[in-house]
């Protein structure tokens, strides 16, 4: 490249687009171009020759000429300004928001420090509209999740009446009744059943926080023993064969840890093959977290469920309330953790669980 001639190199930074101020090792301005100083306030060629800590809060110069030496024993490229409001001082005595970008440059064997500075004002306004729209988003999440176990808790009661008096009606009555009769009072029983429970399911979703969980040492062998026990009876009705190996210690809410593998084997059991086939088994465990695999033998998920798999109250098919892999995830959650469908490579479904390991 031909070697730019001074007029072009003066041009060149006077039409930058930052401020632009060289500071010179004994932290007096050597160049300012005339973004900074109309910035700043002064006029031409004012800045020259000035303190650089003219242009800082009086309150912080010193600290300032601190951190400048520091700068010089260690000069590097360096940004500022991002994370923290930084304030500069104008002319006139006015503060002001900045963001500085410093890079050390020497010339002719002297070091100097080329800041650049914009006004953070715009990103600060935006910033702050940002935090506001999160927090009322954030409140109108909270009021609906109140409104929902509200009204969930609210519906609760008379679904249950109406199940207890079609339970009652059933066997007392339903004799009585022709074979259209008794199935219609079969319909309204077992639709009342699974209102109720779809209810019970919606509450556990909703009342799951992270302030609300246990965190003990928790052997993933003794929560599947658990599950296993609770599913015993659909285990031997489907005849179905679940293996269980190789599982570490976790850091868990036990009763949500159990709810947990207790929904992905049901899923499983429900969704799997003619005599189900599950594997649960650790597939990687390093670091402070473990992924345990629960795999089964069905026909897998099919491509234009996956998206909504985990969605409340969606079904992927059969008798479910569809609200299972949707707490199933938010249980992993609310640890740290997660739940995920992993890519199937032998058919059936692969979910794996990730959930914070104890060392």
């Amino acid at each position: 490249m031909q070697h730019l001639v001074p007029e072009f190199l003066d041009a060149l930074l006077d039409a930058a687009p930052d401020a632009l101020v060289v500071v010179d090792e004994d932290g007096r301005i050597r160049y300012a171009n005339p973004q900074a100083e109309r910035l700043f306030g002064y006029p031409s060629q004012a800045l020259l020759g000035r303190p650089v800590e003219d242009l800082v809060p009086p309150e912080r110069a010193e600290r300032h000429r601190a951190h400048r030496r520091a700068y010089a024993a260690r000069p590097e490229r360096r940004t500022m300004g991002e994370r923290e409001v930084l304030e500069a001082v104008r002319c006139d005595g006015c503060r002001i928001p900045v963001e500085i970008a410093l890079s050390p440059l020497r010339v002719g064997g002297r070091a100097f420090v080329v800041g650049a500075v914009r006004e953070a004002s715009e990103r600060l306004r935006h910033q702050r509209c940002l935090e506001e729209q999160a927090r009322r988003l954030e409140h109108s999440r909270a009021d609906l999740q109140r409104v929902t176990r509200a009204i969930a808790g609210q519906l609760q009661v008379p679904a249950r009446q109406v199940r207890q008096y079609a339970e009652l009606f059933e066997t007392t009555c339903g004799e009585t009744l022709d074979a259209a009769g008794r199935e219609c009072l079969e319909s309204l029983a077992h639709a009342a059943r699974r209102i109720e429970q779809q209810l019970a399911a919606l509450g556990a979703y909703l009342n799951l926080s992270e302030g609300r969980i246990a965190r003990v040492p928790l052997p993933l062998a003794e929560v599947l023993a658990e599950v296993r026990r609770r599913l015993r009876f659909p285990i031997e009705d489907r005849e179905a064969n679940v293996q269980v190996t190789d599982l570490p210690v976790v850091t868990a809410d036990p009763t949500l840890c159990v709810e947990l593998f207790h929904q992905l084997l049901d899923n499983a059991l429900t969704h799997g093959g003619e005599s189900p086939w599950i594997v649960v088994r650790t597939v990687e465990a390093r670091g402070d977290s473990a992924v345990v695999s629960v795999r089964d033998n069905g026909p897998g998920i099919p491509p234009e469920v996956r998206p909504r798999l985990f969605e409340p109250f969606h079904k992927a098919g059969g008798e479910g309330l569809g609200m299972g892999l949707a707490l199933a995830r938010r249980i992993a959650e609310v640890h740290g953790g997660d739940l995920w469908l992993a890519a199937e490579t032998q058919g059936g479904a692969d979910f794996r669980v990730r959930l914070p390991r104890l060392s």
